[in-house]
Order: structure tokens, then sequence, then C-alpha cells
């Protein structure tokens, strides 16, 4: 959850279910464990899973935004959105380079931190943060933060608004 999503929750009555988050987070994980210990290292190239990967991105975006309720919106309600979102990433690349200056760190590991700290699925920092870095602990560093972030969220929200709906 953002801190935007967290702003907006101030106030209303809604209640943050963990164990229900947990299990459905240790089931993906499950699975995800489950699938790297039977499926052999190398049956799918690099390559492959890369091209996989993009498409697999892709589709999902594609269903998200058409199968979204969002309507046809006009341009005056795009434009303040792009803008936003033009400043918010420009906002993390500040910070990622800043972060990449002082800890003296490699073009990947800018490109990663970068990937890893701005993008919000989970998915797509694990794919494109561990391709641009080309290290196996990119991904735990990815997958760390996010739990975290979640979990810390979960908690502020759970904090301000006790009350189950």
């Amino acid at each position: 959850m953002t801190p935007a999503l967290v702003a907006l929750s101030v106030g209303t009555r809604v209640s943050v279910a963990p164990l229900s988050i947990l299990r459905e987070l240790g089931i993906v994980v499950g699975t995800g464990a489950a699938l790297a210990w039977v499926v052999p290292e190398r049956i799918v190239s690099d390559d492959r899973m890369d091209g996989v990967s993009l498409v697999a991105i892709t589709v999902l975006v594609h269903v998200a935004v058409v199968t979204s309720a969002a309507g046809d919106p006009s341009l005056a309600a795009i434009v303040p959105v792009g803008a936003a979102a033009l400043v918010i990433t420009g906002f993390g690349f500040v910070l990622a380079f800043g972060a990449a200056t002082a800890f003296d760190l490699s073009a990947g590991q800018r490109r990663a931190l970068y990937f890893a700290t701005s993008l919000k699925n989970l998915g797509i920092a694990i794919v494109v943060g561990s391709a641009l870095a080309n290290r196996g602990g990119v991904g735990t560093a990815i997958v760390a933060y996010y739990v975290v972030q979640q979990l810390a969220s979960g908690l502020v929200v759970g904090s301000l608004s006790p009350v189950s709906v």
C-alpha cells in the first residue's frame, strides 16, 4: 500500500486481515519454491524466459486496463495523473541515483535499485531488477523490501482504523 492510499484510508473503517494476507503470501512463496525445486534449472533458456515474462506482463497490464471501470477518461483527467506519475518517477530516480552515488554502486546495481524502489509491482520489480543487476541476491532484497513495506503499511492502516467491515 502506498502512502497515498494510507492517507486516503485515514478516517475510514477498514480492517486488514493479516492472517489472510500471510496465508496467501505463503501459498505464493510455497508454490514458487515447489516449482523451483521440481522444474530443472536450465529447462528454459534465459532468452525464452525474458520473452515469456514480457508477454505475461503485457497481457496482465492489458487485462487490468480493459477490465477496469475507468470508462473513457478525458484528457483533462489524464494529464494530471500522467504529470504526477512523471514527478514520482523522477523523484524515485533522484533518490536512487543519490544512493547509488553515495554507495558507489555499479550501473547494473543502480538500475536494479531504481526499478526495485520505483516500481510498485513486486513481480515486475523482481524480473527487471534481477535482469539488470544479474545477481541472485537482488530478488531476495526486492522481496524483503516489499514484504516489510506491505506489513508496515498493513499495521499502519490497522492501527488507524481498527474496526472490521
